[in-house]
Parts: C-alpha cells; structure tokens; sequence
C-alpha cells in the first residue's frame, strides 16, 4: 500500500499550471512544490474524473522549458470557489525530473540564505549579562 506521506521538502510559490483529467484540460495556480509532488488551485468546476490520474504542464519561473509530467491525486479538498489537488508525480522524464529537482533546490536554498541574513543584520534585541562583568 503507498504511503500518503509526502516524499519531498515543499517550497511555496505562485505559478500556473494546467491539468488535464482525461482529455480536458483544467488551469490552476501552484500554491506548493517539490521534486515529488504539488498542491493546486483551481475554479470549482465540476470534473469527472473517472480515476486518480491526471497530467501536468508547467512552466517553471526563470525557465523557457515546458515540464510535462504524470501524476496520482492523493489530495482533494473544497470550498465555496476553490477546488484544491495535491498531486504526486508518479511519471516525468529525466530532463524534466532534474530541472524540477534543481529548481526546488536552488529556490530553497536562495530563501535559506535570505533567512540567515535578515536573522544577521537584526539589531539585538537583548542582550545577555555578561559573566565577566561581575553583577
């Protein structure tokens, strides 16, 4: 039995997408991603989907390569205008594996490094009493 555990570290970000659930196509906004999966927004629109299958294409910020991949909704979830999917990959090519693995990747270490220096250029906001200083 799969587990229905995510596989990967999620960057949250904002892209289109769209998704095809058999032949219709269906355009969203990825709200997260990583190298294993996605979370997407949708309209709520009715859809027939006859099974957890559904295809990707994606475009992936500061790329011109179109990623197509595979995928098995393992996510559903509905409010008064959204429809939202988590989706994970279960088939893509390698190209488009290792330019998904690397944009992931360089996104989340890019943030990381912002983080560290907003944390390095806040002033202090106590300070600690000095062992040395004998009070």
């Amino acid at each position: 039995m799969p587990s229905e555990r995510r596989a990967g570290y999620r960057i949250p970000l904002k892209m289109h997408a769209n998704e095809y659930v058999g032949e219709r196509l269906y355009r969203g906004i990825v709200t997260s991603l990583s190298e294993s999966g996605l979370f997407l927004s949708r309209l709520l629109v009715p859809i027939d989907r006859k099974s957890s299958a559904v295809q990707l294409e994606l475009m992936l910020p500061g790329t011109s390569d179109t990623i197509w991949a595979a995928g098995s909704v393992c996510y559903d979830t509905l409010d008064s205008y959204f429809h939202g999917t988590g989706v994970r990959v279960t088939g893509i090519a390698q190209a488009h594996s290792r330019l998904l693995r690397n944009f992931v990747m360089d996104t989340r270490v890019m943030r990381l490094r912002r983080f560290l220096t907003q944390l390095r250029d806040r002033p202090a906001v106590f300070s600690a009493p000095s062992m040395l200083s004998g009070s």
